[in-house]
């Protein structure tokens, strides 16, 4: 203060005070000031201190590169960090030294990395130091070739009629750099599509076996997922009917004509958990779900009641 470090006691100033922050500490601390008057020796003792909160939040720092957090066989790419103030130090490290490694220095505030592997991956982490605060910031994963897709969900939509089924929904995890999806059913491709999402028109045999996988396509190569198997039950006198399917905001859910249902639904989502739920009512055998302001995936519909629980993939466009 003014000039006179803090020491936790009392500093005698005038009128006029400068407070500056040798930024060492005291976030979330606070200092406090009261008026002595040299007329009266006990103000300053009985006075109140009028008390300054001192705020000195954490910066946010992110590992950014140009494009994707993937690094092709043999290539070599340079990874930054955003909110980097004036003045500060980076120490980089990798999870992994087998699978690749640092070009040159690891303590410049950009670092490039090169691959050691075909199909891997591991963590960049890194270390600001700045004036005498030591920051961690969150690892990032970095892919080495195209990632393989995972998560991978079948699931059927029907509307009935003569034991046909209707559609096949398709989904997986949204797999970085990837330029393309190709769907592929017992072996043999039944399309692409550029998210990573895909449904299917008939036919397929409601009570047959189908086995699916999904190949994505980018700049580093393709990569397969695991085969998923897949029994198509739904049947015209079974079936729930979800439509339309893609949607763009509501979905309309016919519930089986044989049956009512009164239980309860539930949207949820990969990656932020329930986003809608609701109830069903017994006195009708349909019922809507407004999935508007909702992000474009793949979002899965629980139906519950006491007697069973039925999981439906949707498509959100």
């Amino acid at each position: 203060m003014n000039g006179s470090p803090s020491t936790g006691n009392w500093i005698t100033a005038n009128n006029n005070v400068t407070i500056t922050s040798d930024l060492t500490n005291g976030d979330g601390g606070a200092v406090q000031i009261r008026a002595v008057n040299s007329c009266n020796a006990s103000l300053a003792k009985t006075n109140l201190p009028k008390v300054i909160s001192i705020n000195r939040p954490a910066p946010t720092f992110n590992i950014t590169t140009p494009n994707n957090f993937v690094i092709c066989n043999g290539a070599t790419k340079t990874f930054s960090i955003s909110g980097l103030p004036a003045g500060a130090t980076v120490v980089w490290s990798l999870s992994n030294n087998s699978v690749a490694n640092i070009i040159g220095s690891n303590t410049n505030t950009s670092v490039v990395i090169q691959d050691n592997a075909i199909l891997a991956q591991f963590n960049l982490t890194a270390i600001v130091t700045h004036c005498s605060f030591v920051y961690n910031v969150t690892p990032q994963l970095i892919y080495i070739g195209t990632p393989v897709p995972t998560n991978l969900k079948v699931s059927g939509n029907t509307n009935g009629g003569n034991g046909r089924s209707g559609w096949v929904i398709l989904g997986c995890n949204s797999v970085p750099s990837a330029t393309s999806y190709e769907w592929f059913v017992d072996g043999i491709s039944i399309g692409t599509s550029t998210v990573n999402f895909k449904t299917m028109p008939p036919p397929y045999v409601c009570g047959q076996s189908y086995e699916f996988y999904v190949e994505a396509n980018g700049l580093c190569g393709t990569t397969q997922s695991p085969a998923v198997s897949f029994d198509f039950t739904a049947c015209a006198g079974y079936i729930i009917a979800v439509s339309p399917n893609p949607t763009k905001d509501k979905i309309r859910i016919d519930l089986p004509t044989s049956t009512y249902w009164n239980g309860i639904y539930e949207v949820l989502s990969t990656s932020n958990g329930l986003v809608r739920t609701g109830r069903i009512s017994s006195s009708k055998n349909y019922f809507e779900i407004d999935l508007t302001g909702l992000y474009n995936g793949i979002y899965t519909l629980i139906l519950r009641n006491k007697k069973e629980i039925r999981k439906i993939n949707i498509v959100k466009e």
